[in-house]
Order: structure tokens, then C-alpha cells, then sequence
């Protein structure tokens, strides 16, 4: 849908991880940290925000976009979310409150221009034997173990149909959608240590080219930077994906590991 100074896109938010390890998801959990319900995950929101960004930047995104994206309030189970992108900056709205604000632009740069610092392979932990999320094993410089992202046709289409996903561009070329990848960058985090209630608030995401349904996509990150504001905890990693050996994208990924009252 176009709108009158760029693309809109409204969409009903639904979170599908109200099972999930990270219980900030859930009903009661979020509400004793002061928000209303459950938490939509910022990847979810993201793959809703995608779509508007398809419309106005084209495939040229999925191949070279950049994307920058913060989280300023929570999005809600069955809340209708409007997505608006005029070039290059994006929102998102839950009726009057501004949810998300970001930009969105393609790069000229190809993979050889783009300078990324390389980031060791380094097993994962075994789920049981994770480290409980602290200063120590958060620390600036700590390079996480590396995973696996599922990219065959199940997993793929999987992604899609949860994110009802009205382009058929990704399911018909065969396209990875980029949020899928996000999500990646989640499970960096919680493949390699215990978490409490945390949140994703912030991406900056650069791709080199668009990924393949059934590649494989290995996820190396390295802790960037921790920091505290207004007692809560963050941590910000750098995250490089690799299709086959290659650089296809890298983030900075910001998240609160530990809330305020934890």
C-alpha cells in the first residue's frame, strides 16, 4: 500500500513465543516487570517492519540493506501495528504510541568493501552447561560460541508463515527473509549463557547479498561492548554471518540481559 509521502503496512501483532526460554514472552512474568502482557519479540516486530521495507527499497534491500532499528515500547499480542517507511526512515505505531523508529537504505558497497573485523569459530556450550549471564561471562572482547542457523525449506516457510508474511518474493526466489536471520543474533545469546527476563532493543543490520533457502549459514558473535542505564544491564554484540565460508551480513545487536529489579 502506498502511502501519501511513502509505504504503510498494518499488520495484527501476535507473539508465537509465549513458550519461550526467555519468559519476558509470557504473560505473568512481563506484567511483575511492569508491562501489560507478554511481550511481541523485536525480531518479530522486525520481520513486520521488513515487509514495508521490501515495498519501498525493493529486492536491492534484501541484497544490500541496511537496516537500523530501536525499540522504544512494547508491541502487544493482537495490537494493530502500522508500519511507515519514507525514505529512508521507518516507524512503527501501536495506535498512538510509537513503537519502533529506524532507517532503511541500499548500500553500494559490495561484500569486498566492507570492512568487517573477523570473528573466531568457537564451540557452544552444551545447553546444560551454560553459564549463568553475568559481568564475567559477558564481559567486552569474549568471543561466544558459534551455531548453526536452520535455513532448509521447512525452517524457512515456517518463518514466513509466522510472520504472515504477504510478499511472495522470499518462498518464490528462494530468499532467506532477513528477520529470520535476526533471530539469529537472539540465539547467540541464549545458546551460550542462561538468561533471566531480558529484551531485544536495538540492530543495526548491514547485508552483502541475499541468503539461499537450504544454505549454510553459521552465526559467529563477540561481545562488543556492557553498559548500565537507569539499572539495567546491556550488552551489545558484533555478529557476522557466513554462507559456506562467505561474509553475507553483520550486525551490532543491542539487549537489555538484565532488567532493572532482577
Amino acid at each position: 500500500m502506498e502511502a501519501a509521502e511513502g509505504v504503510e503496512y498494518r499488520v495484527v501483532a501476535r507473539n508465537s513465543s509465549t513458550h519461550s526460554e526467555n519468559r519476558i514472552h509470557a504473560d505473568d512474568v512481563a506484567r511483575r516487570y511492569g508491562f501489560r502482557g507478554g511481550l511481541v519479540p523485536g525480531v518479530t516486530v522486525y520481520g513486520y517492519a521488513a515487509h514495508a521495507v521490501l515495498q519501498a527499497l525493493g529486492t536491492r534491500w534484501v541484497e544490500r540493506g541496511v537496516t537500523r532499528i530501536r525499540f522504544l515500547t512494547p508491541c502487544y499480542d493482537g495490537e494493530e501495528l502500522v508500519v511507515s517507511v519514507t525514505r529512508p526512515a521507518l516507524a512503527v505505531m501501536a495506535g498512538e504510541r510509537k513503537c519502533v523508529v529506524g532507517s532503511a537504505s541500499v548500500s553500494d558497497a559490495g561484500p569486498g568493501r566492507v570492512e568487517v573485523a573477523p570473528i573466531p569459530a568457537l564451540p557452544a556450550p552444551e545447553p546444560d552447561e551454560r553459564p549463568v549471564a553475568s559481568e564475567d561471562s559477558l564481559h567486552p572482547g569474549a568471543v561466544l560460541g558459534s551455531l548453526r542457523l536452520a535455513t532448509d525449506p521447512a525452517a524457512a516457510a515456517a518463518y514466513l508463515a509466522k510472520i504472515r508474511e504477504p510478499s511472495p518474493l522470499y518462498a518464490e526466489e528462494g530468499i532467506v527473509h532477513p528477520a529470520l536471520l535476526l533471530e539469529g543474533a537472539n540465539l547467540a545469546l541464549m545458546v551460550n549463557v542462561v538468561l533471566p527476563a531480558w529484551l531485544h532493543v536495538e540492530s543495526e543490520v548491514r547485508h552483502l547479498r541475499a541468503v539461499r533457502v537450504g544454505e549454510d549459514v553459521e552465526i559467529r558473535s563477540r561481545v562488543a561492548a556492557v553498559f548500565e542505564r537507569k539499572g539495567h544491564h546491556f550488552v551489545r554484540l558484533d555478529v557476522v554471518w557466513l554462507a559456506g565460508g562467505e561474509l553475507v551480513a553483520a550486525a551490532e545487536h543491542t539487549a537489555i540481559w538484565q532488567l532493572a529489579g532482577s
